[in-house]
């Protein structure tokens, strides 16, 4: 197991470097544009950027939809959040807490495509 662990880092390392450098180019690209932010890692953490998050300001969230149907029109592939659970149809009938924050997040968030090879 060790073996392979040792193998695996450098193959790890590599794409968490090649991810970081996206969001770097993202961070500059959306630093330009007021309301919106490319979602960044917290003081004092470590973020492998797996996934790159543009998100809108909240004036601006009735233009998730139109954001990404645009980009996607322009050959870049943008999508909305996953869907919250507690939004699945056979989900619904379960309980659940207040969840104010996930659903404000879920109006305003665009996956950017992520690729390690863009």
């Amino acid at each position: 197991v060790t073996g392979v662990q040792t193998c695996a880092l450098p193959i790890f390392s590599f794409f968490v470097k090649k991810k970081r450098q996206l969001f770097l180019r993202y961070k500059k690209i959306f630093s330009k544009i007021k309301k919106v932010r490319i979602f960044q890692e917290p003081i004092n953490c470590r973020s492998n950027y797996w996934l790159q998050v543009l998100l809108l300001d909240k004036a601006f969230s009735n233009l998730k939809n139109i954001i990404i149907k645009k980009t996607n029109k322009k050959h870049m592939p943008t999508r909305p959040l996953w869907n919250l659970l507690h939004t699945i149809q056979y989900l619904k009938k379960f309980p659940r807490m207040k969840l104010e924050v996930s659903e404000g997040l879920y109006k305003r968030i665009i996956n950017l495509p992520s690729s390690a090879n863009l």
